[in-house]
């Protein structure tokens, strides 16, 4: 009985353990659920260690995990210099291993999970180890296969007849097997591939000595090096007018074209060059048209394409004496000449006779070939601004804008059907001009003036001025010359308004002269290169001198200096000086104290840098007879000097008693 209840005592005993284990292991399965969920539910990296080599790059990504949505993710390596981060987003990140060693890779995650607006924050690691490239060890080849085998628990050695020998010990069946070494392969032979044919175009004729030309064929492997001892055969596509032989000699039959090809036979099979395309030719170059292209310029076309260098003759109104100054040069394309004249072509017939070019083939152009083209006389094509503003009736004035004149005189210049500037006083034709307010309705008034002032012609617009004519608006003017009823030009001209408070200051030159009405001495030269001959009377020894000012409109300048200086006062000089200075509207007085050379500048005062220049020439008096009396006998230096020199020291040697001259 007693060991019985013993029995039963330890019975009772282990079954309340195995109750209480059983339901500490429920209370335990109870709660571990939920920890697993939450932890499921944490954003997670795609991997927490990486290795990488060196320059080697790996994007790592944020996992959301179940996680409803990562709002932020923040990156830092712990060592840039080993791993460095960049492209950094909410959910990845690219890493690039820079050096051997190692880093970590942080990322602080910000997310929400499903069924919460709670912002959560989660750091994550990953262990990145950068290494660098492993070395490459060349591996010996087997030349036989070898096999280990061994059964689990034991050691196996198999040993092949050839290096090497391998033992393998392992718990597993394992075999290793080393391939045999590949046969090596041998460079194929070279073959001929493509053959190349020199050159790609020629041009031949039929007379001797033009009619034949040399093709050259060069055959090349599929390596393509140049391969030697190849036979190569050449064809012509039409031989009717050219053949070709064996060795690449083409010559021409008659005219029109054939292509030459290369050719050689490998396995039967034809590898072909692309063609050289032979002309021939048997006609010689000719003239077809001319045209006059600008005032100074004719073109003749050719009627093919020519070579060489050309030499012309051209000749006016079949006048026999040829021009002089005329150069001529061969178009780029060889299809025209272009003739150049130092000088203007003047309005007449002309004939240009053309030698020393020939057609591609080495047709020459026949001797006389003429061309034949006619200048007419210059009508006005082309009216153009000389300045690009103009004044407006408004002008700044004691600090404020003022309006103050009635009229506004846009000045232009005339070109030619050939581009040759022509005086407007030699304009022909009818001409009408309109004008308009740039974005305006408003009409203005316009008429072209053409007026004569102090010998010069000036044409402008006239135009009536209005209010609206406001600072910084733009004019436009059309104007239409009419030859006939076939044939008229329009010219178009803008110009902007600007503030017309600098109007009549002068700001240029226009023009420099000597005024051969007041000059007391002949004037053999012009009025912008004068030539004086010195004068036996010392009264006669001076002529006047003038500059045109023209203010930043082209207006006539109603406010300006200029003052003007000899370059040498032993010919020329004001008085006893070397410079004057003038009024905008006074003449200068030079005396002329000797022959010689000397300039005179005129500088505009207060425009510094506007200058012209005038070159004048003195030429010493005709001097015939000196005549001694019997009183006094001069040094024969004196004589003689004045012999040589003319009456340059007139002064010097008259102031002697008893000498007399004859000029």
């Amino acid at each position: 009985m007693k060991i019985r209840n013993k029995k039963s005592s330890r019975t009772i005993k282990r079954a309340l353990a195995f109750v209480m284990s059983f339901a500490l292991a429920m209370s335990t399965f109870a709660v571990s659920p939920s920890a697993d969920a939450a932890s499921k539910k944490a954003p997670k990296l795609s991997a927490k260690k990486k290795s990488l080599t060196v320059k080697e790059s790996y994007t790592l990504k944020v996992k959301k995990n179940k996680v409803k949505k990562i709002t932020k993710t923040t990156w830092k390596t712990s060592k840039k210099s080993v791993v460095a981060i960049s492209k950094k987003k909410k959910t990845s990140v690219k890493l690039t291993a820079k050096k051997a060693g190692k880093a970590k890779i942080t990322a602080t995650v910000k997310y929400t999970v499903k069924g919460s607006k709670k912002v959560q924050t989660k750091k994550l690691t990953c262990t990145v180890t950068s290494k660098k490239a492993a070395a490459v060890t060349p591996t010996a080849t087997a030349t036989a296969a070898v096999t280990a085998t061994a059964t689990a628990g034991a050691t196996a050695t198999a040993t092949a007849t050839a290096e090497p020998t391998a033992t393998a010990t392992t718990t597993a069946t394992a075999t290793a097997t080393v391939e045999p070494t590949p046969t090596a392969t041998a460079t194929p032979a070279p073959v001929a591939t493509s053959v190349e044919i020199t050159p790609e175009e020629a041009f031949v004729g039929v007379a001797d000595g033009l009619n034949s030309v040399t093709v050259t064929a060069k055959v090349l492997d599929q390596y393509q090096a140049e391969m030697s001892g190849v036979t190569v055969s050449f064809l012509s596509s039409n031989p009717e007018v050219a053949t070709v032989d064996e060795k690449g000699v083409v010559k021409g039959i008659k005219e029109g074209s054939a292509k030459i090809t290369a050719q050689v036979v490998v396995d039967e099979k034809e590898v072909v060059s692309k063609p050289c395309v032979v002309t021939v030719d048997a006609t010689a170059p000719t003239t077809t048209t001319a045209t006059v292209q600008n005032y100074k310029t004719i073109s003749v076309n050719l009627s093919e394409k020519a070579q060489g260098t050309p030499a012309v003759k051209v000749y006016k109104d079949a006048s026999a004496t040829e021009m002089t100054g005329i150069t001529a040069t061969l178009a780029e394309d060889g299809k025209s000449i272009t003739i150049a004249n130092a000088e203007a072509f003047a309005a007449a017939d002309y004939e240009i006779v053309i030698s020393g070019v020939s057609d591609m083939a080495g047709n020459k152009i026949k001797e006389k070939t003429s061309a034949y083209v006619t200048k007419n006389p210059s009508v006005a094509a082309k009216f153009i601004n000389i300045n690009e503003n103009a004044p407006a009736p408004y002008r700044t004035y004691n600090g404020s804008l003022q309006y103050w004149c009635e009229f506004i005189d846009v000045y232009y210049s005339v070109e030619d059907q050939y581009g040759q500037a022509m005086d407007a006083a030699d304009v022909t034709g009818t001409q009408t001009v309109t004008a308009e307010i740039d974005g305006s309705s408003y009409p203005v008034k316009a008429t072209l003036e053409n007026r004569l002032a102090d010998g010069s012609a000036r044409a402008y617009v006239h135009l009536e001025a209005a209010r609206t004519m406001e600072i910084g608006k733009t004019i436009n003017i059309t104007i239409v010359n009419k030859i006939s009823s076939s044939v008229e030009y329009t010219s178009t001209m803008k110009v902007k308004l600007v503030d017309s408070a600098n109007r009549g200051v002068a700001t240029s030159i226009e023009s420099f002269k000597a005024s051969e009405v007041a000059a007391k001495v002949a004037n053999k030269g012009t009025a912008t290169a004068p030539e004086f001959t010195f004068s036996t009377t010392s009264d006669e020894n001076e002529f006047t001198i003038e500059a045109k000012l023209l203010d930043e409109f082209s207006y006539p300048a109603t406010n300006g200096q200029v003052t003007y200086k000899s370059s040498n006062v032993n010919v020329l000089a004001f008085g006893t000086s070397s410079f004057v200075t003038k009024e905008f509207n006074e003449k200068a007085t030079v005396e002329i104290k000797g022959s010689g050379t000397a300039s005179i500048t005129a500088y505009l005062e207060n425009k510094d840098g506007v200058t012209k220049t005038m070159e004048v020439k003195v030429k010493p008096a005709d001097l015939k007879t000196i005549s001694i009396d019997g009183r006094r006998t001069p040094l024969y230096t004196d004589v003689q000097n004045v012999l040589t020199n003319g009456i340059n020291n007139y002064y010097e040697i008259t102031t002697d008693p008893g000498v007399t001259y004859t000029g």
